[in-house]
């Protein structure tokens, strides 16, 4: 079994949260938060600042994980995810690595085709969120 140490991040504007639409496998099509893998000799809030960066811009991020959990990402294949909270700093952009790029609210999230491994994270921060598949909220 492979597993591999990824990093992520809930980047969160105006009561918003930063997706990307997946451009490459796994998972191409997707919306998912930005993120990517852990290189040697790096710390997991370093790879999350690098990959924050090459993927949407700059943020500004909390200095530890709200959340460390294990996806999997294929048969013999898991990351150990670490994800962290933050606020963007200037331009956010898109990058080769997406399709699409923007902020969203639970409501449009609750209808999109969204990855677990960002699901995850954000139902951690909004436990009370509840809404259906087309957006609708149900309390």
């Amino acid at each position: 079994m492979i597993i591999e140490k990824t990093v992520g991040a809930v980047i969160e504007k105006d009561g918003e949260i930063l997706l990307i639409k997946r451009a490459h496998s796994p998972q191409k099509g997707l919306w998912c938060i930005p993120g990517g893998h852990v290189e040697k000799r790096e710390s997991v809030h370093q790879a999350a600042l690098r990959e924050i960066a090459e993927e949407v811009g700059g943020a500004k991020l909390e200095k530890k994980p709200f959340l460390v959990h294990t996806h999997d990402v294929r048969i013999g294949h898991r990351h150990k995810a670490h994800v962290f909270r933050g606020k963007p700093i200037g331009n956010i952009r898109k990058s080769e690595e997406s399709t699409e790029i923007g902020f969203f609210t639970l409501e449009q999230i609750a209808k999109m085709d969204v990855t677990e491994f960002s699901l995850k994270p954000i139902n951690k921060l909004y436990p009370k969120a509840n809404y259906d598949d087309y957006g609708r909220k149900l309390d």
